[in-house]
Protein backbone atom coordinates (compact mmCIF):
# COMPACT_ATOMS: atom_id res chain seq x y z
CA UNK A 1 0.00 0.00 0.00
CA UNK A 2 1.35 3.08 -0.86
CA UNK A 3 1.73 6.11 1.68
CA UNK A 4 -0.86 8.40 0.09
CA UNK A 5 -3.14 4.86 0.29
CA UNK A 6 -2.44 4.46 4.24
CA UNK A 7 -2.87 7.86 4.93
CA UNK A 8 -6.58 7.91 3.61
CA UNK A 9 -7.05 4.38 4.94
CA UNK A 10 -5.98 5.67 8.57
CA UNK A 11 -8.42 8.75 7.70
CA UNK A 12 -11.22 7.06 6.99
CA UNK A 13 -10.70 4.63 9.98
CA UNK A 14 -10.59 8.07 12.18
CA UNK A 15 -13.82 9.49 10.22
CA UNK A 16 -15.38 6.34 11.00
CA UNK A 17 -14.47 6.08 14.63
CA UNK A 18 -15.42 9.97 15.43
CA UNK A 19 -18.63 9.29 13.41
CA UNK A 20 -19.64 6.29 16.14
CA UNK A 21 -18.32 8.37 19.22
CA UNK A 22 -20.41 11.07 18.12
CA UNK A 23 -23.49 7.97 17.45
CA UNK A 24 -22.96 7.02 21.21
CA UNK A 25 -22.65 10.38 22.54
CA UNK A 26 -26.31 11.02 21.00
CA UNK A 27 -27.70 7.75 22.78
CA UNK A 28 -26.51 8.61 26.09
CA UNK A 29 -28.28 12.10 25.99
CA UNK A 30 -31.50 12.51 27.75
CA UNK A 31 -33.47 12.96 24.69
CA UNK A 32 -32.32 9.60 22.98
CA UNK A 33 -34.84 6.47 22.73
CA UNK A 34 -32.56 5.03 26.10
CA UNK A 35 -34.71 7.50 28.51
CA UNK A 36 -38.41 5.98 27.11
CA UNK A 37 -39.91 3.71 30.44
CA UNK A 38 -43.65 3.95 28.99
CA UNK A 39 -45.56 4.08 25.85
CA UNK A 40 -49.53 3.03 26.72
CA UNK A 41 -52.66 3.36 23.86
CA UNK A 42 -54.63 6.21 25.81
CA UNK A 43 -58.40 4.56 26.38
CA UNK A 44 -61.10 7.27 26.18
CA UNK A 45 -62.50 8.53 29.31
CA UNK A 46 -60.69 9.43 32.66
CA UNK A 47 -57.81 7.23 33.25
CA UNK A 48 -55.59 7.53 36.43
CA UNK A 49 -52.33 9.01 36.41
CA UNK A 50 -49.16 7.92 38.65
CA UNK A 51 -46.56 5.34 40.26
CA UNK A 52 -48.87 3.60 42.64
CA UNK A 53 -49.83 0.33 41.65
CA UNK A 54 -53.63 0.54 41.34
CA UNK A 55 -53.21 3.54 39.20
CA UNK A 56 -54.74 3.14 35.67
CA UNK A 57 -51.48 3.81 33.69
CA UNK A 58 -49.00 3.18 36.07
CA UNK A 59 -45.82 5.29 35.77
CA UNK A 60 -42.14 3.77 36.44
CA UNK A 61 -41.27 6.40 38.83
CA UNK A 62 -42.94 10.25 39.85
CA UNK A 63 -45.59 10.79 42.45
CA UNK A 64 -48.22 8.34 43.51
CA UNK A 65 -50.98 10.13 41.93
CA UNK A 66 -50.03 13.08 39.42
CA UNK A 67 -53.45 13.24 38.36
CA UNK A 68 -56.58 12.63 36.17
CA UNK A 69 -55.96 12.19 32.23
CA UNK A 70 -58.77 12.60 30.50
CA UNK A 71 -59.44 11.70 26.69
CA UNK A 72 -62.73 13.03 25.58
CA UNK A 73 -64.72 11.88 22.80
CA UNK A 74 -64.28 14.80 20.53
CA UNK A 75 -60.50 14.00 20.73
CA UNK A 76 -59.36 16.37 23.29
CA UNK A 77 -57.05 15.50 25.91
CA UNK A 78 -56.21 17.21 29.41
CA UNK A 79 -54.97 16.30 32.53
CA UNK A 80 -55.91 17.69 35.91
CA UNK A 81 -53.29 17.78 38.52
CA UNK A 82 -53.54 16.31 41.72
CA UNK A 83 -52.51 18.54 44.52
CA UNK A 84 -49.08 18.55 45.66
CA UNK A 85 -48.07 16.97 42.17
CA UNK A 86 -45.43 19.88 41.40
CA UNK A 87 -45.08 18.76 37.88
CA UNK A 88 -44.75 21.56 35.47
CA UNK A 89 -45.78 22.01 31.64
CA UNK A 90 -42.59 22.83 29.34
CA UNK A 91 -40.49 23.92 32.00
CA UNK A 92 -43.42 26.83 33.32
CA UNK A 93 -45.12 27.04 36.86
CA UNK A 94 -47.84 24.71 37.67
CA UNK A 95 -49.62 28.29 37.60
CA UNK A 96 -52.29 27.24 39.82
CA UNK A 97 -54.40 29.79 41.69
CA UNK A 98 -53.73 32.18 38.48
CA UNK A 99 -56.76 34.20 37.88
CA UNK A 100 -56.35 33.79 34.05
CA UNK A 101 -54.94 31.09 31.50
CA UNK A 102 -52.03 31.36 29.85
CA UNK A 103 -50.84 29.84 26.75
CA UNK A 104 -47.20 28.37 26.53
CA UNK A 105 -46.08 27.83 22.54
CA UNK A 106 -49.67 27.98 21.69
CA UNK A 107 -50.84 25.53 23.89
CA UNK A 108 -53.47 26.46 26.38
CA UNK A 109 -52.86 25.86 30.40
CA UNK A 110 -55.55 26.89 32.67
CA UNK A 111 -55.31 28.08 36.77
CA UNK A 112 -57.33 24.66 37.55
CA UNK A 113 -54.52 22.55 36.99
CA UNK A 114 -55.83 21.27 34.15
CA UNK A 115 -53.59 21.25 30.95
CA UNK A 116 -54.24 20.84 27.52
CA UNK A 117 -51.71 18.10 26.19
CA UNK A 118 -52.97 17.59 22.26
CA UNK A 119 -51.61 20.81 20.23
CA UNK A 120 -54.19 23.27 19.82
CA UNK A 121 -54.98 24.00 16.23
CA UNK A 122 -52.17 25.55 14.10
CA UNK A 123 -49.70 24.41 16.28
CA UNK A 124 -47.47 21.28 16.16
CA UNK A 125 -46.14 21.36 19.60
CA UNK A 126 -47.64 18.64 22.25
CA UNK A 127 -47.33 19.88 25.67
CA UNK A 128 -45.07 18.62 27.58
CA UNK A 129 -45.58 17.48 31.23
CA UNK A 130 -42.58 17.54 33.75
CA UNK A 131 -42.82 15.48 36.84
CA UNK A 132 -39.64 14.96 38.74
CA UNK A 133 -37.24 13.52 36.60
CA UNK A 134 -39.98 12.05 34.09
CA UNK A 135 -41.74 13.61 30.65
CA UNK A 136 -44.80 13.24 29.72
CA UNK A 137 -45.95 13.87 26.07
CA UNK A 138 -49.16 12.74 23.89
CA UNK A 139 -48.15 11.11 20.40
CA UNK A 140 -50.00 9.73 17.70
CA UNK A 141 -49.58 6.69 15.36
CA UNK A 142 -48.95 7.37 11.85
CA UNK A 143 -50.36 4.30 9.61
CA UNK A 144 -53.63 2.76 8.36
CA UNK A 145 -53.52 -0.04 11.37
CA UNK A 146 -53.28 2.63 14.06
CA UNK A 147 -54.61 5.58 12.57
CA UNK A 148 -56.59 7.77 15.23
CA UNK A 149 -54.53 5.96 17.87
CA UNK A 150 -52.81 8.03 20.16
CA UNK A 151 -50.25 7.41 23.17
CA UNK A 152 -48.45 9.13 26.39
CA UNK A 153 -45.20 8.51 25.53
CA UNK A 154 -43.20 8.65 28.84
CA UNK A 155 -38.94 9.66 29.63
CA UNK A 156 -36.75 9.70 32.30
CA UNK A 157 -33.42 10.77 32.51
CA UNK A 158 -32.81 8.27 35.30
CA UNK A 159 -34.22 5.41 33.11
CA UNK A 160 -32.19 2.24 33.87
CA UNK A 161 -31.52 2.07 29.56
CA UNK A 162 -30.16 4.77 29.47
CA UNK A 163 -28.27 5.12 33.10
CA UNK A 164 -26.82 1.70 32.45
CA UNK A 165 -26.56 2.03 28.59
CA UNK A 166 -22.41 0.25 27.84
CA UNK A 167 -22.00 1.17 24.68
CA UNK A 168 -22.41 -0.56 21.20
CA UNK A 169 -20.47 -3.48 19.01
CA UNK A 170 -19.35 -2.81 15.42
CA UNK A 171 -18.17 -4.84 12.80
CA UNK A 172 -14.46 -3.90 12.11
CA UNK A 173 -14.42 -0.64 10.02
CA UNK A 174 -14.09 -1.96 6.15
CA UNK A 175 -13.72 0.99 3.76
CA UNK A 176 -14.91 -1.40 1.05
CA UNK A 177 -18.13 -0.98 2.09
CA UNK A 178 -18.42 2.56 1.47
CA UNK A 179 -19.75 2.14 -1.85
CA UNK A 180 -20.32 4.50 -4.99
CA UNK A 181 -24.13 3.04 -6.10
CA UNK A 182 -25.89 4.60 -9.28
CA UNK A 183 -29.00 6.42 -8.32
CA UNK A 184 -31.47 5.07 -11.20
CA UNK A 185 -35.28 6.27 -11.52
CA UNK A 186 -37.90 4.23 -11.71
CA UNK A 187 -39.52 3.62 -15.36
CA UNK A 188 -43.17 4.41 -13.10
CA UNK A 189 -43.42 5.96 -9.49
CA UNK A 190 -44.37 2.28 -7.28
CA UNK A 191 -46.52 2.93 -4.03
CA UNK A 192 -44.79 -0.28 -1.61
CA UNK A 193 -46.67 -0.69 1.67
CA UNK A 194 -44.22 -0.74 5.10
CA UNK A 195 -44.98 -3.50 7.45
CA UNK A 196 -44.09 -1.85 11.01
CA UNK A 197 -43.42 -4.40 14.17
CA UNK A 198 -46.19 -3.33 16.29
CA UNK A 199 -48.58 -4.61 13.33
CA UNK A 200 -49.22 -1.33 11.23
CA UNK A 201 -48.87 -0.84 7.58
CA UNK A 202 -47.58 2.69 5.89
CA UNK A 203 -47.73 3.00 2.07
CA UNK A 204 -44.13 4.44 0.82
CA UNK A 205 -44.25 6.12 -2.48
CA UNK A 206 -40.71 5.27 -4.16
CA UNK A 207 -39.19 7.05 -7.12
CA UNK A 208 -35.75 5.71 -7.72
CA UNK A 209 -33.53 3.04 -6.42
CA UNK A 210 -29.79 2.55 -5.52
CA UNK A 211 -27.90 -0.02 -7.64
CA UNK A 212 -24.59 -1.58 -6.77
CA UNK A 213 -22.21 -4.43 -7.50
CA UNK A 214 -20.78 -6.98 -4.49
CA UNK A 215 -18.08 -9.80 -5.92
CA UNK A 216 -19.01 -9.38 -9.11
CA UNK A 217 -23.03 -9.42 -8.63
CA UNK A 218 -26.05 -6.78 -8.66
CA UNK A 219 -27.80 -5.68 -6.20
CA UNK A 220 -30.79 -2.97 -5.14
CA UNK A 221 -32.17 -1.02 -2.50
CA UNK A 222 -35.15 0.96 -2.46
CA UNK A 223 -35.43 4.31 -0.05
CA UNK A 224 -37.64 4.34 2.68
CA UNK A 225 -37.53 7.75 2.69
CA UNK A 226 -35.62 10.53 1.18
CA UNK A 227 -35.51 15.00 1.33
CA UNK A 228 -33.25 17.21 -1.05
CA UNK A 229 -30.31 16.57 1.50
CA UNK A 230 -31.05 12.87 2.71
CA UNK A 231 -31.73 9.55 2.04
CA UNK A 232 -33.10 6.88 4.27
CA UNK A 233 -32.73 2.95 3.52
CA UNK A 234 -34.75 0.17 5.64
CA UNK A 235 -32.56 -2.94 4.80
CA UNK A 236 -32.00 -6.51 5.86
CA UNK A 237 -29.37 -8.84 5.10
CA UNK A 238 -27.80 -12.49 5.46
CA UNK A 239 -26.17 -10.97 9.17
CA UNK A 240 -30.02 -10.02 10.45
CA UNK A 241 -31.49 -12.12 13.09
CA UNK A 242 -27.84 -13.33 13.86
CA UNK A 243 -25.33 -10.50 14.37
CA UNK A 244 -27.42 -7.77 13.57
CA UNK A 245 -31.24 -7.04 14.76
CA UNK A 246 -33.03 -8.98 13.21
CA UNK A 247 -35.98 -6.49 11.34
CA UNK A 248 -33.81 -4.21 9.73
CA UNK A 249 -31.05 -1.62 9.81
CA UNK A 250 -31.24 2.07 9.43
CA UNK A 251 -28.47 3.34 6.80
CA UNK A 252 -29.21 7.39 6.10
CA UNK A 253 -27.10 9.01 3.34
CA UNK A 254 -26.76 12.12 1.53
CA UNK A 255 -28.90 12.47 -1.11
CA UNK A 256 -27.87 11.59 -4.99
CA UNK A 257 -25.67 13.47 -6.79
CA UNK A 258 -25.15 13.19 -10.65
CA UNK A 259 -26.64 9.79 -10.69
CA UNK A 260 -24.68 8.62 -7.76
CA UNK A 261 -25.73 7.94 -3.90
CA UNK A 262 -22.46 6.69 -1.46
CA UNK A 263 -23.76 3.78 0.80
CA UNK A 264 -21.51 3.85 3.71
CA UNK A 265 -22.48 0.78 5.48
CA UNK A 266 -19.87 1.22 8.20
CA UNK A 267 -22.69 4.02 9.24
CA UNK A 268 -25.44 1.26 9.38
CA UNK A 269 -27.45 1.58 12.57
CA UNK A 270 -29.75 -0.26 14.83
CA UNK A 271 -33.27 1.10 14.81
CA UNK A 272 -34.67 2.10 17.97
CA UNK A 273 -37.01 -0.58 18.62
CA UNK A 274 -33.63 -2.61 18.73
CA UNK A 275 -32.96 -0.90 22.23
CA UNK A 276 -36.53 -0.65 23.59
CA UNK A 277 -39.88 -2.55 23.12
CA UNK A 278 -41.88 0.62 22.42
CA UNK A 279 -40.73 2.44 19.15
CA UNK A 280 -43.26 1.45 16.27
CA UNK A 281 -40.28 0.75 13.67
CA UNK A 282 -40.35 -0.29 10.25
CA UNK A 283 -39.29 -3.68 8.70
CA UNK A 284 -37.02 -3.78 5.50
CA UNK A 285 -39.13 -4.27 2.43
CA UNK A 286 -38.72 -7.76 0.72
CA UNK A 287 -36.65 -5.50 -1.75
CA UNK A 288 -34.61 -5.02 0.57
CA UNK A 289 -33.53 -7.91 2.12
CA UNK A 290 -30.15 -8.35 0.28
CA UNK A 291 -28.74 -11.83 -0.41
CA UNK A 292 -25.21 -10.88 0.85
CA UNK A 293 -23.61 -10.49 4.25
CA UNK A 294 -22.69 -6.86 5.02
CA UNK A 295 -20.15 -6.97 7.57
CA UNK A 296 -20.26 -3.43 8.36
CA UNK A 297 -21.68 -1.09 11.13
CA UNK A 298 -23.53 -1.55 14.05
CA UNK A 299 -24.12 -5.39 15.56
CA UNK A 300 -27.09 -6.94 17.83
CA UNK A 301 -27.42 -4.20 20.93
CA UNK A 302 -26.20 -5.65 24.55
CA UNK A 303 -28.89 -7.48 25.86
CA UNK A 304 -28.55 -6.31 29.40
CA UNK A 305 -29.37 -2.57 28.23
Amino acid sequence: MSEVARAAADSYQLEIQQWQQQRIEKLKSPQSWLSVTNSEVLRKGISRLGSAADEDIVLPSGPSHLGNLTYADDGSISLALANGSQATIDHSPSGKGSIEPFHVNGLAFFPDGTLLLDPVEGSKTPSTIHANTETLKIYSYEGDYHKGEKRLLVTDTQAPRLVNFKGLKYFPIDQSWKITADWEPLKEPREVEVAYIQGSVQKVQIKSKAVFYRDGKRYELMPYMESNDEVLFVFADRTSGKETYGGARFLLTPAAKDGKIVLDFNKAVNPPCAFIPFPNCPIAIPENRLTLRINAGEQKVHEDI
